[in-house]
């Protein structure tokens, strides 16, 4: 009971963190060409100390936020892409942030075996940059002519600045998420070892 009780009270800290975040310039900072967000840092952390489950409830406050920012702070792509095609610009946002738990997971199961300490550390990379390369794939896919319009570019341009925000945007945030998510994860299951999930563990 009293490890139920703390993982849904780490929970509850990981889900307000979050909202505080989603609804201030501290989760999404914009940029002219894009937007960098830290906000996959609390569902990848919640990920390797809850498990998957938890995960994934905590990548659907990351939709929520990121649907909640269209409205609040709509950028160029986000503007003309809702107006062209809305239902593929919200599968841009809803789909990567759903694998973030799903490839964090698989990733640290993995290697947790071989390397348990070096799983933490590609786990919390892979799950940053399922984020970022999947929305930008995504809006190559579903939304290609939109980006052009937005920012009045033609075919080359384009892709020019999709490959542009994968370097710029997505590198630096995988490397946030490498720094910050291990330690805090280790950190936890030191001082806190009833939020680890022994079941989970040892179904290898």
């Amino acid at each position: 009971m009293k490890k139920k009780t703390r993982s849904i009270v780490f929970m509850a800290v990981l889900m307000g963190l979050m909202l505080l975040f989603g609804f201030t310039p501290v989760g999404y900072i914009p940029l002219p060409f894009a937007v960098i967000t830290i906000m996959c840092l609390p569902v990848i952390i919640g990920t390797l100390v809850l498990g998957l489950k938890m995960g994934m409830g905590l990548s659907l406050v990351f939709i929520l936020t990121s649907i909640a920012q269209l409205f609040m702070a709509p950028d160029a792509l986000s503007q003309v892409a809702l107006s062209e095609n809305p239902a593929g610009y919200i599968l841009c946002l809803v789909i990567p942030r759903l694998l973030i738990p799903v490839a964090t997971w698989a990733m640290e199961r993995a290697l947790k075996g071989k390397m348990p300490r070096g799983g933490l550390f590609l786990a919390s990379a892979v799950g940053s940059l399922v984020n970022t390369f999947g929305y930008l794939l995504m809006v190559r896919a579903l939304v290609f002519d939109a980006l052009q319009a937005a920012y009045t570019l033609n075919a080359v341009g384009a892709n020019a600045l999709i490959w542009g925000v994968a370097l710029t945007n997505g590198l630096p945030e995988a490397v946030i998420a490498l720094i910050v998510c291990p330690f805090v994860v280790m950190a936890l299951r030191k001082s806190i070892p009833s939020l680890d999930r022994p079941k989970e563990r040892a179904a290898v």
